[in-house]
């Protein structure tokens, strides 16, 4: 499947909107929304993505296609760090 890696990106941006929207109910639901908190990581989400949509249209393709790569994987071992309890 030959997609550009921005629309790649942006699709997976756009379907997390739903997945997220619905969180956010369910913890509201149940009171366990730290609004500091909440309302930092919305200001610092709009910031990077204002930040990261320029960026990306300067970016060659493949360098966004390396980056990524080395994202996933970053947090890949992160999380198995994390279950393994090394981290």
């Amino acid at each position: 499947m030959k997609l550009d890696i921005r629309r790649a990106i942006a699709t997976s941006l756009f379907s997390t909107i739903f997945t997220a929207t619905v969180a956010i109910f369910v913890y509201w639901y149940r009171g366990n929304i730290p609004w500091i908190l909440a309302i930092l990581t919305i200001m610092g989400s709009m910031l990077g993505a204002r930040i990261g949509g320029k960026v990306s249209l300067k970016t060659k393709p493949k360098w966004l296609q390396v980056l990524l790569a080395v994202l996933i994987l970053t947090l890949a071992v992160i999380s198995v760090l994390k279950i393994m309890k090394i981290m």
